[in-house]
């Protein structure tokens, strides 16, 4: 591969990751509580569309979100607080 056809597969992977590197830090409101709304519909929308929270049980959502937080990029000490958001939202 040329460096030029690197350097240029290199940009347009950039441009396709970077809206998903959004930090967790951007989902604490000024207040320092988690934006759980926000985090789950930018995060999860990110590979589907959204559920709506009374899809699934709350025995569900904590399998769901433990599953595919970690490949959604939700850290782990903020899953406990989805699962509980989902599961009021249900």
């Amino acid at each position: 591969m040329s460096l030029r056809a690197f350097l240029c597969s290199m940009l347009l992977a950039s441009l396709i990751l970077l809206p998903g590197c959004e930090t967790m830090s951007s989902f604490i409101r000024a207040d320092g509580t988690l934006d759980c709304q926000a985090l789950y519909a930018r995060r999860c929308s990110q590979c589907h569309a959204l559920y709506a929270p009374s899809d699934y049980t709350d025995k569900e959502w904590v399998s769901k979100v433990n599953r595919y937080g970690p490949r959604a990029g939700i850290a782990p000490e903020y899953r406990p607080a989805l699962i509980t958001w989902l599961q009021r939202s249900n």
